[in-house]
């Protein structure tokens, strides 16, 4: 029994290797915190970041004047925002953002928009800030993209994942 087996073990090499493991998953996209260019900021801490896009804060530590544009509802960068920066769901946003405005501490709701119209604002306004996925960023568009909490997306540990 045992010598009908041998020639197909020897042929065994021959018929090819095993199939390769599958290939390693992709990372996941991130949400990145684009800038205008002119923006002397590198880095910023995930409390200051919530502090901007809750509109606590409205001017930047050099002065200018911060043009927010929050992602769209119901995006992923939304999300990802809610989950990791605001800590809460988009009827509680909803809700912090009108008290904001019943009590008079803000003027208008924040601004949403579209990936691309994030990016044309941030590029044209010195103080702007937007939040869109690192995926749907262009190359070769002229934007600061900053590290959050000292690491830049891609690196181990960055919060906006």
């Amino acid at each position: 029994m045992q010598a009908r087996f041998f020639p197909l073990l020897v042929l065994l090499p021959v018929l090819g290797q095993p199939p390769s493991p599958p290939p390693a998953p992709r990372p996941t996209d991130q949400a990145i915190v684009i800038v205008n260019p002119g923006n002397p900021l590198q880095d910023i801490k995930q409390a200051d970041l919530k502090k901007i896009l809750s509109l606590q804060v409205k001017h930047w530590p050099h002065k200018d004047r911060i043009q927010l544009y929050l992602p769209k509802t119901g995006s992923k960068a939304q999300r990802i925002l809610l989950k990791k920066v605001f800590k809460m769901n988009i009827k509680k946003l909803k809700r912090y953002f009108a008290k904001l405005l019943y009590t008079n501490k803000i003027s208008s709701k924040p601004k949403t928009a579209g990936t691309i119209k994030s990016i044309k604002m941030v590029m044209k306004k010195k103080g702007g800030i937007a939040v869109i996925m690192r995926s749907a960023l262009p190359k070769g568009i002229k934007v600061k993209i900053l590290k959050v909490e000292g690491k830049a997306p891609g690196d181990k540990g960055y919060p906006l994942q």
